[in-house]
């Protein structure tokens, strides 16, 4: 029974470690259990009408409160099982305090040692408890850090893509309340736009392949929503590299396509059974309820 527990409890263990691991220190290695618990809340809002009060935008906050609260479970009950066949031997209780041996004991301990608020009630007896110990309070401290560094390093991502969405919104914007286009801004011009466009789409698809987290930020406000507002984006990449402009306009249109290409591959990881830009684009708009979004087919052809 004690090998058992040390077995199914060092399991334990190390699940919560390694997601935590291949979550914030190894970006790019989504942890199951996050991408587990993301896609199961983001399916389970979808089931919500929107009128309920936008759901969807509480996935990727639920998202990360859960997460972390399972990483704390699963180190509690962990160590509660290495503990649990060591009770009550292997400690020593302080004078009044009842000596007990069921799991809720071990519960305790565990809790106590991994937040570090020990009372001083009950402590290790036995020498490979009192090394062991101290270890569960250090990686209650590495939880800590590791929750409050995931936490700070997902929201710039989520801002530069905000970013995007609004300076997109604003050039569609112009187009389509003035007689201005970007088509006609001198060639210089339409290429440096271009160029910050491709730089802007690029390091929006770096954070979603880093954080994959972020596909589940979803905003109320369609001025800042990448869903609704990259169809433009791709219709002026279209439109620009058909080899009718300047060439370094057309060179610069070419590689937003491009680049554009490579975000929607990135995206169809989330949207099963999706290929092609169009579609992808498409189904990024659905599955963040944002049917609104321009359809780059219906777009061109206007």
């Amino acid at each position: 029974m004690e090998t058992v527990c040390l077995l199914l409890g060092a399991l334990l263990i190390a699940t919560a470690l390694l997601d935590m691991f291949r979550e914030v220190v190894h970006p790019g290695k989504n942890g199951f259990l996050v991408r587990g618990i993301s896609r199961t809340i983001w399916r389970l809002l979808h089931l919500l009408p929107e009128r309920s009060g936008n759901p969807l935008s509480w996935a990727a906050p639920l998202t990360v409160v859960v997460s972390i609260g399972m990483w704390v479970i699963l180190l509690i009950l962990g160590w509660a099982l290495i503990i649990w066949p060591q009770l009550p031997q292997g400690y020593v209780y302080a004078a009044g305090v009842p000596q007990r041996a069921g799991f809720i004991e071990a519960l305790y301990i565990s809790q106590m040692t991994l937040t570090t608020l020990g009372y001083g009630d009950i402590v290790p007896r036995a020498g490979h408890l009192r090394i062991l110990l101290p270890l569960e309070a250090f990686l209650g401290f590495v939880l800590l850090s590791t929750a409050t560094s995931w936490t700070m390093s997902i929201y710039p991502p989520v801002s530069r893509r905000h970013f995007l969405a609004h300076e997109l919104h604003a050039t569609r914007r112009v187009e389509e309340t003035t007689d201005l286009r970007v088509i006609d801004l001198p060639p210089g011009e339409v290429a440096d736009f271009l160029e910050r466009m491709t730089s802007q789409v690029v390091t929006v698809r770096s954070d979603l392949v880093q954080f994959p987290l972020v596909y589940y930020f979803r905003t109320s406000d369609r001025k800042s929503s990448l869903a609704v507002n990259m169809p433009f984006l791709y219709n002026l990449a279209r439109r620009f590299s058909d080899g009718s402009q300047a060439p370094e306009v057309t060179m610069h249109a070419c590689r937003l396509r491009h680049a554009i290409d490579d975000l929607c591959e990135t995206l169809a990881a989330f949207l099963s059974g999706c290929r092609g830009t169009e579609n992808v684009l498409r189904a990024y708009a659905e599955d963040h309820r944002r049917l609104e979004a321009t359809d780059p087919q219906q777009e061109s052809a206007q």
